[in-house]
């Protein structure tokens, strides 16, 4: 026997799902924001990518032990106290890492220390929890 249900209660029912329930966004661990940075860090910084060796990426919630160790590279991270210090001009990565209900949307954009507020970079990647860990993909972006 098949049960059937009004519309009007089906759309009483659906008011009281609150918003934040329905779309509360998943919670990310150390272990995961390390998972996903380390990932990221890879893809920016493969081999034959860029041809400058330095790099630095903001210390704003990311850790140095994230940060894997990538061979032709010298990956750094840098404070806001050091930018704001420094007397030579650094080009440095931002991570930002949003969670939604199933995926982490992460953005890459890049500054330097002395405009600080026009990005020369904006780079797009999705992430989402598997049995074996987190998968990626890179969704859009660039530069100059």
């Amino acid at each position: 026997m098949w049960l059937r249900f009004s519309p009007l209660l089906l759309f009483v029912t659906a008011l009281f799902v609150s918003p934040a329930t329905a779309a509360a966004p998943m919670k990310l661990t150390d272990r995961d924001r390390a998972a996903i940075v380390a990932s990221v860090a890879r893809h920016l910084f493969r081999p034959g990518a860029n041809d400058q060796v330095e790099h630095f990426i903001l210390a704003d919630g990311v850790r140095a032990e994230w940060i894997p160790k990538i061979p032709g590279y010298e990956v750094k991270l840098v404070t806001r106290e050091e930018l704001q210090n420094t007397t030579t001009r650094i080009f440095y990565y931002v991570f930002q890492l949003r969670a939604s209900k199933r995926s982490v949307h992460v953005t890459v954009t890049a500054y330097d220390s002395e405009t600080k507020t026009l990005p020369h970079v904006d780079l797009h990647y999705s992430y989402w929890r598997t049995r074996h860990g987190w998968r990626g993909k890179y969704l859009w972006g660039g530069g100059d």
